[in-house]
């Protein structure tokens, strides 16, 4: 089992010592690909906002290591950390970029022992380094909860001369090779958890407004701050997560408004109940009977204590929405995502979800 001190000192008990980070291997004694080493979940690790770990405080490495031919989608335990290292084959010197992905961007990539990109500093932020001809460390690091075994991390290049951003080529990616490691293309399956209870259709809610969410309640009951956690403010459009557990015969109301002066009027609301990472309870969607909506303020009260009430009044497609909303959605919640917008016919609007016994 092995502890990095560092993102490449991975390797130093197999591949290198320290003194030889200045010297890299020959490239004969190298082979494609990658090597991948696991570790476990962090004590700190204990809700989104506190994922980050420093490489030198992971625990040893769990599992066996195995070896990935991409960077392309590189996919790992989705309950574990993990690192892919080795080393990057420069053919020219010159300025590269990089840039990489993940699922909530939980993810730091270094090259040449330099962090080229941060822990969850955007999908699309692009760092230009210089690097000369020859074997240079690189290191990409995931993250818990960040959807290793389905979404993975992927990181992506510009070269010089190279007009857009790429998936570095394979048969630039080497290690020195072990006889143990194999490559593989998928993570082991992670071992089985408690099943949850059948009525449980969510353990939080992912949302996505604009212009924003005044309140939520759940059967009638406002939903505290403590438990809603804001993931994105742009220019007055918003995302949060929602920590609140949603089963079968609860109904949840939420009150959102939007300026109908602001960018052509466009407005959007979507929320996902997730049961974990990679699984939903239920998404929004207009053609839904689940899905209701109050425009009068006066109504709103016995609208959001009582569950049956005002549900004749079903909730209606937005015919003019915010163009980045779904994006944000998929962002925060996984491509999987599949629901869609919804709202009344009025700039403020309550907006109530009823759980069926099976929600879609």
């Amino acid at each position: 089992m092995m502890k990095p001190a560092a993102c490449i000192a991975l390797f130093l008990p197999v591949l290198f010592s320290v003194d030889a980070l200045a010297q890299p291997p020959d490239l004969a004694d190298l082979k494609q690909g990658l090597e991948v080493n696991e570790y476990p979940r962090q004590p700190t690790q204990t809700s989104l906002d506190k994922v980050f770990v420093e490489a030198e405080k992971f625990d040893e490495s769990i599992g066996k290591a195995y070896l990935i031919e991409s960077l392309g989608g590189w996919k790992y335990t989705t309950e574990r950390n993990a690192s892919a290292c080795g080393f990057l084959h420069i053919r020219e010197d010159g300025d590269y970029q990089f840039v990489t992905d993940s699922f909530y961007d939980r993810n730091l990539l270094k090259v040449n022992s330099n962090t080229v990109c941060e822990f969850a500093d955007g999908d699309s932020r692009i760092t230009t380094i210089a690097l000369k001809q020859g074997l240079v460390p690189i290191e990409s690091f995931g993250y818990v909860d960040g959807r290793g075994g389905t979404q993975g991390v992927r990181v992506q290049w510009k070269p010089p001369g190279q007009r857009e951003l790429s998936d570095i080529p394979s048969r630039l990616l080497l290690h020195r090779p072990r006889k143990e490691l194999a490559m593989r293309d998928q993570p082991a399956p992670p071992k089985p958890t408690k099943k949850a209870s059948p009525d449980l259709r969510a353990r939080w809610l992912t949302v996505v407004a604009k212009d924003f969410v005044i309140e939520v309640y759940k059967n009638g009951r406002r939903i505290p701050d403590t438990d809603r956690k804001l993931l994105l403010d742009r220019f007055g459009a918003s995302a949060e997560r929602i920590s609140v557990d949603v089963k079968t015969g609860d109904w949840l109301v939420f009150h959102v408004a939007h300026n109908r002066l602001r960018h052509r009027g466009s407005k959007y609301f979507a929320v996902a109940g997730s049961l974990d990472e990679e699984h939903f309870g239920f998404v929004s969607r207009p053609d839904s009977e689940a899905w209701s909506v109050c425009d009068d303020a006066g109504r709103s009260p016995n609208f959001i204590r009582h569950r049956d009430v005002g549900t004749e009044a079903r909730a209606m497609p937005i015919t003019h929405p915010w163009e980045e909303g779904r994006k944000f959605m998929r962002k925060y919640t996984g491509r999987d995502f599949s629901g869609q917008a919804v709202w009344g016919a009025a700039p403020s609007t309550w907006i109530k979800f009823i759980v069926p016994e099976h929600s879609k």
